[in-house]
């Protein structure tokens, strides 16, 4: 294991991280002009850009000029938009569907206290809640968060109990995250209901939902997914309902598409995001989109011609 060494790197003015630039060898003709794309975009966002055109740490390829790295930038932030627009949808979508079914079934608008309609924990924080405890405390911190919102404001001004808003108020201040960790805690025969709603396993709606969370906070957050890796690939299982004819790698880009499109489609059958999603992938120089092991023709298969 390398020792660690302490961080001794003094911060650039623009004009030495543009000399920097040429003495590694990128092509750069207007100063002025990639001086404001530092300014307000920052060399150490646009840094995570420059990989694909290096050819070893710190040297970039012959022939490589700034507007090639800003062009992949700006393509991963028009992707990032595109993505956002769908998983949006999908949120609001489990949201209400997720506390419509619940309240219904169990005749409680305040379903989500009831202890006897989860038992699914897991350790994996990531994945899910670890205990009945937890989770009341993680739906108790969003709440505090959001007690100058609205509807919040409304419960409390008006009633005495309980102590937490109907389902319907809940869901609306949670973030996806937590809607998809109450989903996977949930008993099996109320997910598998939620699911059907969505023309879909539940096994395939949870795989869905938390992959797409991390995706979510990705885009939210403003970092790069134009080449992500899945941090929660789904099971080979899964996948072959996702996408039957697909045999590439569940970690690949395209697999988020995919995951997005399943669902989108069954909330809306006429939409033509996926022709607009392929539209966009065609901006990419082709030896990125093989870099990052996507297929366009597979891809406009399964988002256009199924």
């Amino acid at each position: 294991m390398t020792s660690k060494i302490p961080y001794d790197k003094p911060p650039c003015p623009d004009t030495e991280l543009l000399q920097q630039l040429r003495n590694r060898g990128l092509d750069i003709e207007d100063e002025t002009r990639t001086i404001r794309y530092l300014n307000f975009i920052g060399y150490y966002r646009l840094s995570a850009y420059f990989l694909p055109y290096q050819s070893e740490k710190d040297k970039f390829r012959d022939g490589v000029e700034f507007d090639r790295i800003l062009s992949l930038y700006i393509f991963d932030r028009k992707l990032k938009l595109t993505l956002m627009e769908a998983i949006e949808r999908i949120e609001v979508a489990v949201r209400a569907a997720t506390t419509n079914y619940m309240s219904l079934r169990t005749g409680d608008a305040h379903w989500f206290l009831n202890e006897n309609h989860f038992d699914n924990y897991s350790p994996d924080k990531g994945k899910s809640f670890q205990s009945f405890d937890g989770y009341l405390q993680s739906i108790c911190s969003s709440i505090d968060r959001q007690i100058d919102a609205t509807p919040i404001v409304h419960y409390y001004s008006k009633y005495s109990f309980p102590d937490y808003p109907p389902g319907w108020v809940v869901m609306e201040v949670l973030t996806l995250g937590q809607v998809s960790k109450i989903y996977s805690i949930l008993r099996t025969k109320y997910k598998r209901k939620i699911a059907k709603k969505f023309k879909t396993s539940w096994q395939v709606l949870e795989a869905i939902l938390l992959s797409l969370t991390v995706i979510r906070n990705k885009c939210a957050h403003h970092q790069r997914v134009w080449n992500v890796k899945i941090s929660y690939p789904p099971a080979r299982t899964v996948l072959k309902n996702i996408a039957p004819q697909y045999s590439g790698s569940p970690n690949s880009p395209c697999v988020i598409y995919f995951m997005i499109w399943f669902i989108l489609t069954r909330i809306n059958n006429d939409s033509n995001w996926g022709a607009r999603l392929c539209e966009q992938l065609l901006e990419l120089d082709e030896s990125l989109l093989h870099k990052i092991g996507l297929d366009l023709n597979e891809i406009y298969t399964y988002l256009i011609e199924e």
